[in-house]
């Protein structure tokens, strides 16, 4: 091959890997995801809460799950109010998918509410929703029910970004939920029981002060 037709092909394959990270764009990159509340409301704890299985609750705590299809809700549906599950079935999971907090406190008068979902990428393959929220204690002078309830708040995010092709999307499994305080309220985990459970998410990337680096226009 000539000198010159090297330096060609050289000068090709650069541009050509250039040109790829520009589009994966650097580990730390942020964008802003709308999102529409589903339901954001209260539900009493009741006999049907699971003792057995992952998320055991105790007063005070927050967990946090994201639905990719329309049965994956009814797992949890014991944290929700039947409103909620109604407006579940109305989503779209050809086009959104959901993401739901709850909160687990001793009385009514809890709210949990999501304020920011931002997608981060964690590396060059792997993405994850950095999710800031607030958990408001009741009111001075509220009246207040005695009973452990649970706190949610349920928002659909448009897949459309997400996809590949026609039949699949990349919508990402893992996620931090964190308070505007700053606090770590719930991280996702992969496994299928409590002995091979693992966190998946990577709270150090998620933090409260975190600001997009783009808006996202869908």
């Amino acid at each position: 091959m000539k000198r010159g037709v090297r330096v060609l092909v050289v000068a090709a394959l650069l541009a050509a890997v250039a040109a790829t990270a520009r589009a994966a764009g650097p580990a730390s990159a942020t964008t802003a995801l709308k999102f529409k509340t589903i339901s954001h409301d209260e539900h009493p704890v009741g006999p049907d809460e699971p003792t057995y299985a992952a998320p055991v609750l105790r007063p005070g705590d927050v967990t946090a799950r994201i639905f990719l299809t329309a049965a994956d809700p009814t797992y949890y549906s014991y944290a929700f109010p039947k409103s909620a599950q109604a407006k579940l079935d109305a989503v779209d999971f050809n086009r959104s998918f959901v993401f739901a907090a709850w909160s687990k406190q001793r009385t009514t008068g809890y709210r949990l509410t999501v304020k920011r979902i931002l997608l981060q990428r964690v590396s060059r393959s792997v993405r994850q929703l950095c999710v800031i929220a607030t958990v408001e204690k009741p009111r001075p002078g509220q009246a207040v029910v005695v009973h452990p309830t649970f706190a949610e708040h349920i928002v659909s995010v448009s897949s459309r970004r997400f996809r590949i092709d026609q039949f699949h999307y990349a919508i990402p499994s893992r996620f931090v939920l964190r308070g505007v305080n700053g606090g770590l309220l719930a991280v996702s985990i992969f496994g299928g029981s409590f002995n091979d459970m693992f966190v998946s998410g990577r709270p150090k990337l998620c933090k409260a002060s975190l600001r997009a680096d783009s808006d996202a226009v869908y």
